[in-house]
This record gives C-alpha cells, sequence and structure tokens, in this order.
C-alpha cells in the first residue's frame, strides 16, 4: 500500500495506516513486526547502517543492490517488533530518518505484519 503520495506528509500516512489496522480488526497496542527500508549510494554505507541498527536490536532482512535505479541503488530492510501505537511509530520514523542521513541514505518507510508478538522498541529506549 502506497500510502505518503496520497497524504504528503509522515503523520498523515501514518495516521491513515494505523486507520486501516483498526479497520482491520487489529488492535491498538497489539504487537507487530514493522518492516522498515532504507536505500543509500553506498554498499559501505548501508552496512555501517545495518551494523549500527543490529547492533540496537533490529532484525536484519537483507541488504543488497537494487538493479533498477542507479540512484541509491543499494536497499536496506531491517525489522523490529512494537505496538501498534502511533507515537511510537512516529518516534521510530523520526529516529529512522535521522540515522539514514547519518549515512548519507534515504528512509524509505514502513509496513507491518499482522502477526502479535512482543515489544522490541521498549528494550531500544525509544
Amino acid at each position: 500500500m502506497k500510502v505518503m503520495g496520497e497524504y504528503g506528509d509522515q503523520e498523515s500516512a501514518t495516521r491513515a495506516v494505523m486507520q486501516a489496522l483498526l479497520d482491520q480488526g487489529i488492535e491498538s497496542g497489539e504487537i507487530l513486526d514493522v518492516s522498515n527500508f532504507f536505500y543509500f549510494d553506498k554498499e559501505k554505507d548501508a552496512r555501517l547502517a545495518e551494523e549500527e541498527l543490529a547492533d540496537i536490536g533490529f532484525a536484519i532482512e537483507t541488504v543488497y543492490k537494487h538493479e533498477e535505479t542507479d540512484e541509491l541503488p543499494w536497499a536496506l530492510i531491517c525489522t523490529i517488533r512494537l505496538p501498534l501505537n502511533e507515537e511510537k511509530l512516529h518516534r521510530l520514523t523520526d529516529f529512522l530518518n535521522d540515522l539514514a542521513s547519518l549515512y548519507g541514505g534515504k528512509y524509505d518507510g514502513w509496513e507491518v505484519g499482522i502477526e502479535p508478538g512482543s515489544d522490541d522498541l521498549e528494550e531500544l529506549g525509544l
């Protein structure tokens, strides 16, 4: 589901996705897997971000060269478990935007799985 283009800003997009999940029967506060997507110009920068994310508790799904573009060709996907909570999603987004910028990359947002579990964000202090 491509949300940002429809809503124009991260807060509106988060609110829209939250509402869609609630409409599907997911309860507020339910622990979900949140996948996060990044793009970097250089493999070295993607690997540095990967290392930092892994060190603080994110599960790294993959780092790979995106063959379809020369602009920011290195993709990184990582996952964290956290409760369906708008405030936590905003804090997560702000943190990951800052981290991507630190390594010259772009944070391209998040998506959620809908299987409940335990909260990783508390352990990170976010």
